[in-house]
């Protein structure tokens, strides 16, 4: 679970009437702490407290880089996914490694399921700039 995604069930906790899909956009635009400060939403100094040691939480104890999955692609070798950093981490069969920063962890997840890793691949490299790891 992406720190986003842990943002997003957070707020759904904390306002369950209000409309999921209005709360996604909003946090997965800004963030849960932006969020909560925004004119209209009614939360106190204790609640942001809580909302603060849960994000805390998150920090101390989520994976920091999941494992490198394998696939089946003539130029990638395996993927891989940085939550630290929100970057997908593409390992390539000559060995070299690029980060995309700003990659989402769904985007990554459909990636491993794609039909073509390399035709999506394509489209992430021309809509991420890529940093070379080694």
């Amino acid at each position: 679970m992406t720190k986003s995604d842990y943002e997003v069930q957070i707020a759904l906790a904390m306002f369950p009437l209000t409309d999921t899909s209005l709360v996604e956009e909003a946090i997965r635009n800004t963030s849960l702490k932006d969020f909560l400060l925004e004119p209209g939403v009614d939360i106190n100094m204790e609640q942001m407290h809580a909302v603060e040691q849960l994000l805390r939480f998150y920090d101390e104890n989520a994976p920091k880089h999941e494992g490198w999955n394998m696939v089946v692609s003539s130029n990638v070798n395996s993927l891989s996914y940085d939550h630290t950093k929100g970057a997908l981490m593409v390992k390539f069969h000559s060995g070299t490694i690029y980060s995309y920063e700003g990659v989402t962890y769904n985007e990554y997840q459909t990636l491993l399921k794609a039909e073509s890793v390399g035709r999506a691949m394509n489209r992430i490299k021309q809509q991420y700039p890529a940093n070379k790891i080694n």
